[in-house]
């Protein structure tokens, strides 16, 4: 489907970008070139600009963030049995996250083709799990995904801060250095 494509089409437009970004520093280093030392420095000052905004909304609209982690994981639970590899993201989701469905289990029930049960990976342990979903919650995880995976990233906050901020300021090391060796280049040029 189309939805499925999206993803795969962001991470290749990002490669192609950062493969821009380090050919331009790494060949303007080399060549001393003042115009793809100060290209390279532009496109990742714009990456920066572009990485806080995000942020930045991000932070700002965490309520519609989480309303979109539902909505996707009730895209992934219609599509359970039909595409593979999403059933397969999905049951590893609720295996690693320890839940059941976006909001809870009984979510399963308006999934085509569940015949009222809930997928193996709800089971807390397949030897006591009564997948039936009108038999109630006998041996299966009851919380739902969405408040699961908002449960570690608020855990992890900290940590995810850090590693961003961290990586924010490399890259604004990258622009300055960039800065400074174009500058360096100049006058290599002047003196010429």
């Amino acid at each position: 489907t189309q939805s499925t494509w999206g993803a795969p089409i962001v991470i290749i437009v990002l490669g192609c970008l950062l493969f821009i970004v380090g050919f331009l520093g790494c060949c303007g280093a080399i060549q001393l070139s003042r115009c793809m030392l100060m290209a390279y420095a532009g496109i990742l000052g714009f990456l920066v600009a572009v990485q806080l905004l995000a942020g930045i909304l991000a932070a700002t609209n965490v309520s519609k963030a989480e309303d979109i982690v539902k909505k996707v994981f009730l895209n992934l639970m219609d599509a359970y049995f039909i595409v593979p590899h999403q059933k397969d993201l999905l049951d590893t989701l609720q295996k690693e996250f320890s839940c059941c469905g976006a909001v809870n289990y009984t979510e399963w029930s308006a999934v085509p083709k569940t015949d009222n049960k809930v997928p193996e990976s709800c089971c807390t342990n397949s030897t006591t799990c009564l997948r039936t979903i009108s038999a109630g919650p006998t041996g299966i995880y009851t919380d739902g995904c969405v408040a699961q995976m908002k449960s570690w990233v608020d855990k992890e906050l900290v940590l995810i801060s850090v590693a961003l901020l961290v990586f924010g300021l490399l890259q604004v090391l990258g622009i300055v250095l960039g800065c400074c060796l174009a500058r360096t280049a100049a006058a290599e040029y002047e003196k010429m």
